[in-house]
Formats: structure tokens, sequence, C-alpha cells
């Protein structure tokens, strides 16, 4: 059976807007409207608004490892905190995220030098400022360049389908050669930055499978959150004349 909600109206002093507020709540039978047709979103209250969305991503990051460690939180329960911290359960599950990110940029470079060992490019430039010019290609396995005079390829890998290999001396990359650009630094350097990050990524994701065994404290922190968000923006839809303040609801 449908039950008729009725349309009212409550008046209150406007020294008493959150006493009123509060007792409203805890009879929990009227659904607020906004005075103004849109509920205000002063700073605080959008800074409450955003750390409850990074609240809810962090709690999705907890089970999205307890499933991709087999729900392994048991192994790590040394790490276990003594108590549920909202706070550092967001950092912590930004903090992986932002690894696996950096880690995975790495570990795009580090694929694409990996046919060509461990090297340092300083190396190669010093002998470009000899005059040496030193250049990297990837090619089809099949159609490996010959030199003109003056320039030597050495291939240093090939597989089924590509072959990777260095053009020395003069000329141009013949087509079908496409130029690897030099990294930064050498790769072995860059090989243990990025390890460095796996070994954090691995730290990060056991934190988070301990603070999974306070799932309802963190819950219950997230719940009372939005109860303070309703309540400040209950408080700011509020209309005012003078000494009178109201709110109407369903």
């Amino acid at each position: 059976m449908i039950v008729p909600m009725r349309h009212v109206t409550l008046l209150c002093l406007d020294s008493a807007r959150t006493r009123a507020l509060e007792a409203l709540a805890t009879l929990g039978v009227v659904h607020l409207q906004s005075q103004t047709g849109a509920l205000p979103q002063a700073d605080a209250v959008k800074r409450e608004r955003a750390r409850l969305a990074r609240a809810e991503a962090a709690l999705s990051e907890i089970e999205l490892v307890a499933q991709e460690s087999g729900h392994g939180a048991r192994r790590h329960a040394r790490e276990v905190p003594e108590a549920a911290d909202l706070d550092a359960v967001i950092e912590t599950a930004e903090s992986l995220n932002r690894l696996l990110r950096q880690a995975e940029t790495l570990r795009r470079s580090l694929a694409q030098w990996a046919p060509f060992g461990h090297f340092d490019p300083a190396a190669l430039q010093r002998l470009e400022r000899a005059g040496v010019a030193v250049r990297l290609f990837r090619c089809d396995a099949e159609t490996c360049p010959t030199p003109p005079d003056g320039a030597t390829v050495h291939l240093l890998h090939r597989d089924d389908g590509h072959a990777w290999g260095a053009w020395i001396g003069p000329g141009d990359l013949p087509a079908g050669c496409v130029p690897v650009p030099l990294p930064d630094r050498p790769t072995a350097e860059i090989e243990a930055e990025h390890e460095a990050l796996l070994a954090e990524i691995r730290s990060d994701r056991e934190r988070l499978l301990a603070a999974r065994r306070h799932l309802p404290e963190l819950q219950a922190a997230m719940v009372a959150q939005q109860e303070r968000i309703d309540a400040a923006e209950a408080l700011a839809g509020m209309g005012r004349e003078g000494e009178i303040a109201w709110l109407t609801g369903f």
C-alpha cells in the first residue's frame, strides 16, 4: 500500500537551527528540501564530499587487492593495525595506484630497451661527440638493413618477428627501420628504480590486506562522514528571516 506523504514546513529560532536538525535526524521522519532549489556547496562540504569519494575508492581498492591476492590477508597478521584509520587507508590506496602507474611507465620503457641489454646512453653520446654516430633501431627480422660504405650494423637481438640492432657510422636509417630513442640514464639504473617501485607496491598491498580486517569500522566511519555532510547541507539549506529559520520536507 502506498502511504501518502505530507509536505510540511517547520519553524525554529535561527539560533537553534543545529539543535533542531539534530532532533529531526534522531526522529528520522522528514525528508528535507533545500530552500534554494540546490544545496549550497561550501568549501568545507566540498572537501568532505571529496574525502568520502576517495574513501569509497580506497575500500574498493582493498577488495580488489584481496581478490588478486586470494584473500591472503591472514599471511600478514603481524602487520594488522590495532585500529581502523580511514585517512591512512585512503593514503595507502592512492599511493598504490600512483606507484602502479609509475611502475607501468618504467616497465614499458624497459621493454623497448631490453633487446639491447644494459647500457649507458652517455657512452653513445660521447661517441657521437667524437664524430661516430650510433643509432639504435628495430626492424623486421626478414629485412635487416645493409649499411653503406663507412657504416656498420650490429644486430643485438632477434626473435621470430623482429630484430634489434645498432647502426654505427654515417647514413640514414633505411625504410623499415624504426629508431629507438636513447634513455635519459643507464638502463640498469632504470631497472633498479622499477624494482624499488615493485617493492613499494608489495608493501602497500600488504597494508591494504591488513586493513581489510577493519572493514566494518572503516565503513562505519564513512557512514558517519556522510551524516556530517548531510547535516552541513541541511543547515546551509534552511531558509532564514530575522530570528526565524525554517525548513521544508515530506
